[in-house]
């Protein structure tokens, strides 16, 4: 592994920084055990913010990249993990999900400062990890196996065909959905997802393509505006039907592969594009703190989102930060219970993820995933509580090896880096196929592994990105060999 000049600096300053930051929490516990815990918490939301903006400095220096699939990861895991730390430290109202002064299921302030300083040196050591395995800090000088227009033919061909096997359980999936949110609200697809037949099931795996495929024929028509506007379209009515259902996480994920493929393929976006796009942003905020409070109503309809719409556009920041920000609950709930009512898993729940894509009707009993895998199903019958809580995976290494989980992180960065920050911007084309899983990761498991568990992660990977991918490879050889026994019969 060639460490650069670049690199060695990037990864001096995050080792110094996780330093740094243990001694501060060691200096913190003190002060909290003085009876400061209050003062305590709010330094640590501050160290917090102050060493992910050092993250992402680090982070630009190194590669030259503002926007990629890695600075989307990294911001979307700091949010979900750490959010509530800026609105603490710059007192923003963060509504009826600020944590600060909630006490349910035994949470407090200490034990908010023990979750946020675990996770604020467990996405550091993430950090570390995809720095020593990104390759965006140098030129990507291989010659790739196969050219752009390869690929991009490639592309247009199994997007078509996939497209039209999937559109009939995408309209399937979407219509049951639709109804079943129509009749029970959100909450109605968690049941209706449980007493599912394998027919629906597998309806639902195949509707899963429907937004990777509409991807790939972006990027193979990147420069026809009129099929990349009509794509466009299409993947845009999934993000609608999707914030209509209540899925705020599928259509804010498709959107930003959207966006990552534009500034990859199309064009890089200028600064004056940058800040269109964060007013954009703004009011797309609103939208989901609006989505978030109506969901759960059933027979709801557009003239009961509109006036929530507008009452989100009063505090949309706090709202929002709030909202994912309460994901921080997980890690501080697990710390509680583990290891004093549970033990520690031992990796257990990383080992089942391999075997999390095989149907529960090969084992004799209870799958090993519910058992070990799905943690916050077992959060939630561990707190007795009447929803579900969510999990992130800086939780998830906590449940699996107490502090000792930072290692598991600093390996998920490895493996995160590996997968989504290997070609940067400039040199996308020089590896299509490369550059282009790279946002398809994004799209397809990021909020698995920031918002849920690795076993989740890994069956999206089996059952969509890894067969999605093996058939790329496929056509782009089959094109290959149809031109070769074209050029021989031209001979």
């Amino acid at each position: 592994m060639k460490i650069t000049i670049s690199k060695l600096r990037a990864i001096v300053i995050t080792v110094a920084l996780i330093i740094i930051g243990c001694v501060s929490n060691k200096i913190l516990g003190n002060i909290a055990k003085n009876n400061d815990v209050e003062q305590a918490l709010i330094m640590a939301s501050a160290i917090c913010c102050i060493f992910v903006l050092l993250e992402f400095a680090s982070w630009i220096r190194l590669t030259g990249e503002l926007l990629c699939p890695y600075t989307v990861f990294l911001l979307v895991l700091f949010l979900f993990c750490c959010g509530q730390a800026i609105g603490w430290v710059l007192h923003i109202d963060m509504g009826n999900k600020d944590m600060w002064d909630r006490i349910d299921h035994n949470m407090s302030k200490h034990l908010l400062l023990q979750g946020l300083t675990y996770s604020n040196i467990g996405i550091l050591f993430f950090h570390l990890g995809a720095i020593i395995t990104t390759k965006c800090d140098r030129y990507y000088s291989k010659t790739a196996k196969w050219s752009a227009e390869e690929v991009r033919e490639a592309f247009k061909g199994i997007g078509k065909i996939l497209l039209i096997i999937c559109i009939p359980a995408f309209l399937a999936n979407t219509y049951m959905s639709v109804m079943q949110v129509i009749q029970s609200g959100y909450a109605g697809i968690y049941t209706f997802q449980q007493n599912s037949s394998m027919v629906m099931r597998f309806l639902n795996i195949l509707s899963n393509y429907y937004q990777p495929c509409l991807l790939i024929l972006l990027i193979a028509y990147n420069d026809e505006i009129r099929k990349r506007r009509w794509i466009v379209m299409a993947m845009m009515l999934d993000v609608i039907i999707n914030l209509f259902i209540g899925g705020r996480s599928g259509a804010v994920m498709s959107l930003l592969a959207i966006i990552l493929a534009f500034h990859y393929f199309v064009q890089p976006f200028t600064k004056r594009q940058f800040a269109l796009g964060a007013v954009g942003g703004y009011f797309g905020i609103a939208i989901l703190n609006a989505v978030a409070d109506i969901r759960d109503v059933a027979n709801r309809n557009l003239l009961d989102f509109f006036p929530m719409l507008f009452s989100s556009l009063s505090n949309v920041i706090g709202e929002f930060i709030g909202e994912v920000g309460w994901s921080i609950t997980s890690v501080c709930w697990t710390m509680n219970l583990v290891p004093g009512s549970y033990e520690f898993r031992h990796g257990m729940s990383y080992l089942v993820s391999l075997i999390s894509w095989i149907p529960s009707q090969f084992f004799t009993g209870t799958h090993p995933v519910v058992v070990w895998g799905e943690l916050s199903t077992w959060l939630q019958k561990a707190l007795n509580m009447t929803y579900g809580p969510g999990y992130t995976m800086v939780a998830e290494a906590y449940l699996n090896f107490g502090y000792m989980g930072y290692i598991a992180l600093f390996a998920e960065g490895m493996i995160v880096s590996y997968m989504i920050a290997q070609i940067s911007r400039i040199d996308a084309n020089r590896n299509l196929l490369k550059s282009t899983m790279q946002i398809m990761v994004i799209m397809i498991l990021m909020k698995s592994l920031v918002r849920s568990s690795v076993s989740i992660a890994f069956r999206q990977y089996i059952f969509v990105l890894l067969p999605l991918y093996i058939l790329i490879r496929l056509s782009i050889r089959r094109g290959e060999n149809i031109n070769g026994n074209r050029n021989s019969n031209m001979a």
